[in-house]
């Protein structure tokens, strides 16, 4: 067994609250580890030699995927033994579940590769305009009754870069406020996404994207706050940064 002092040595990207063993956290190396209770961690392995850094993970119901770089993907059913399903590419920062039984990840390139077994992924079709250069950081998705396939997907990046879909394969450019770093999107009833300069967006009624205005009343993030991660949990959105933390609801 490890407890909680082995991440003082080892650089943790992600980490998902889970039915498998409770809690998965992954990182540099390839590190993986699972626990019951956030305190006594066990190291998880793979079924062959994987050193590539993990950058996210999500655990959907009973399968684990975790992604990282140069194309890497993880799968597990039991958080302790993985098995790599891809091991090449480019690097992949975000990766998400649809409840139609699809997984999307993305990354560097405008990279967006899917699957729907968790085991073989193709690459989706994304703009022209959105490729080399270009690094997707996030992707989420939302069940809606404004699109024809029920599901609304959207994944953000550098340069203000959104991409949106209805069904996870084909993307088009959604029209940005924003040039500012992209790092990271959540969806419940609407999509948020967050990045540098303390930039924070939310979608409309209608789906257009609109700046959150920082330093009022209703939002405390300022311009000088990078911020990186966020999640929708206990009906607000909780976001993480340079020295910050957030919540929105």
């Amino acid at each position: 067994m490890i407890t909680q002092s082995i991440f003082k040595a080892n650089d943790i990207r992600g980490v998902f609250g889970g039915p498998h063993a409770g809690y998965i956290a992954v990182g540099e190396g390839g590190k993986i580890y699972y626990s019951s209770n956030t305190t006594t961690w066990t190291e998880g392995t793979t079924t062959t030699s994987q050193v590539q850094n993990l950058n996210a993970i999500v655990v959907p119901g009973s399968v684990a995927i975790a992604v990282g770089n140069q194309g890497t993907i993880v799968s597990s059913t039991d958080a302790a033994s993985w098995t790599v399903r891809r091991s090449s590419g480019t690097d992949l920062f975000g990766v998400a579940y649809s409840a139609s039984g699809l997984w999307v990840a993305v990354g560097a390139d405008c990279t967006i590769v899917t699957s729907s077994d968790g085991a073989t992924w193709t690459a989706a079709s994304v703009p022209g305009t959105c490729g080399t250069g270009t690094t997707l950081k996030g992707v989420a998705v939302m069940s809606t009754t404004a699109t024809s396939t029920g599901y609304s997907y959207m994944a953000v990046g550098t340069g203000g870069t959104i991409l949106t879909s209805i069904d996870g394969t084909t993307w088009t450019a959604a029209s940005s406020p924003v040039t500012a770093d992209l790092n990271a999107v959540a969806a419940s009833t609407r999509f948020v996404a967050v990045g540098n300069a303390g930039t924070t967006l939310q979608t409309d009624a209608n789906g257009a994207w609109q700046v959150i205005p920082n330093n009022t009343a209703t939002n405390a993030v300022t311009g000088s706050d990078n911020l990186y991660g966020l999640l929708r949990a206990a009906a607000a959105y909780i976001t993480v940064g340079s020295k910050t933390f957030y919540s929105y609801n």
